[in-house]
């Protein structure tokens, strides 16, 4: 009697990309800067040279009162390009200004790029890859970022690492492909000022870091102005702030870098002042700091984090009064009451992990929403 049951057919490809060689596919390669091909974002700088989050001439205004801020100014934090193309390949070359070398980071998250791609059947960006080098030298690598079956035009967003400096940008398409740069559909501004936590720390990747996200989800240009080690208010960073156009929320989360001597004391109330003296409708929030070991285990750290907690929901109160339209964002407990305890959500006992920053980015999401709705 002869068996009802039929052999499955399994294909099995010559290779993982269905035999594909995209090494074979002729590329041509563009400058970064070509705003005829590409549209960066993220970013306040103007020179058409540099891949910066500054002028020039800014960070050399940073340097008599911290110098600090000059270099870190250069990291291409929530630097994107958005484009479109149908090419089958997307290749880059860098170069840096520096190798992997922070401990507590991913090569990917300090020295790499993320692609995403735009899904129109979801309307969502899907994550696509991650740059891994092809060589690599401390300065320079090359990699194919991007891989397709067809020349099916496709919207993309390149994420910039966050913690080094972007000298050198090329991408290679495919010879005599389609490419088109992109744009918001509105000039309003999402501006977060911070720590490394806002910077992107510890965050795996670039396309996972708050500012990122946002970017995304909310379909805005979302400025990048965290500070590794360095928010500490300066009148400096207010002015510099204070110039950029067309502001539709300002976020200050300082706490984790001024909290800890009188700088934040000091310093935040001329920080909103300068500000508001240029945007005095503007809309604000003040957020506390993310949980950290350290507070646990420092009685000192747990005793100024109630005081700060105090101030800075006063410090919100009486610019209401003023009518001003300023609100206190909580984030230093939005690790309780989920699956894992609160411990699990750094990677280092401060800077949060994925799983910390997706908490931290959902709580951000839910008060910008709530704010700019009202």
């Amino acid at each position: 009697m002869e068996s009802n049951n039929k052999e499955k057919e399994i294909f099995v490809p010559k290779k993982w990309d269905d035999a594909l060689d995209y090494e074979k596919i002729e590329c041509r390669f563009y400058d970064g800067h070509d705003d005829s091909k590409f549209k960066l974002l993220g970013t306040i700088c103007t020179e058409k040279d540099k891949y910066s989050r500054f002028n020039q001439k800014d960070l050399n205004d940073f340097l008599p009162v911290n110098e600090n801020l000059r270099w870190i100014g250069l990291n291409s934090a929530g630097l994107k390009l958005r484009f479109k193309t149908n090419s089958r390949v997307i290749k880059l070359n860098v170069r840096e200004n520096g190798n992997w070398e922070i401990y507590n980071m991913t090569f990917y998250s300090q020295n790499g790029f993320d692609l995403y791609c735009f899904d129109e059947k979801s309307n969502k960006w899907i994550y696509h890859a991650s740059s891994t080098p092809e060589y690599y030298d401390k300065r320079a690598y090359k990699s194919t970022i991007g891989r397709f079956h067809n020349k099916k035009v496709r919207e993309f967003i390149l994420n910039f690492p966050t913690y080094t400096s972007v000298e050198k940008l090329e991408i290679g398409l495919e010879k005599n492909s389609y490419i088109e740069p992109v744009n918001y559909p509105t000039n309003e501004k999402i501006v977060c000022y911070g720590t490394s936590i806002i910077q992107g720390g510890a965050t795996s990747r670039p396309g996972l870091i708050t500012t990122n996200v946002l970017s995304r989800l909310l379909n805005k240009e979302v400025i990048n102005l965290g500070f590794s080690g360095n928010a500490f208010l300066e009148k400096v960073m207010a002015e510099k702030i204070s110039q950029i156009e067309d502001i539709e929320l300002l976020i200050i989360d300082p706490e984790a870098n001024a909290g800890y001597d009188n700088r934040l004391e000091d310093n935040l109330n001329q920080f909103i002042d300068i500000i508001y003296s240029k945007h005095p409708d503007l809309k604000i929030i003040i957020s506390n700091k993310t949980f950290m070991a350290l507070d646990e285990i420092y009685p000192l750290y747990k005793r100024s984090k109630k005081y700060y907690d105090k101030f800075l929901k006063n410090v919100v109160k009486n610019y209401q009064k003023q009518g001003k339209n300023i609100y206190f964002m909580d984030n230093y407990s939005i690790f309780e009451n989920n699956y894992f305890d609160k411990s699990e959500y750094t990677v280092d006992g401060c800077h949060p992990n994925d799983l910390g920053m997706t908490l931290l980015t959902d709580n951000y999401l839910k008060n910008i929403k709530k704010i700019l709705r009202g």
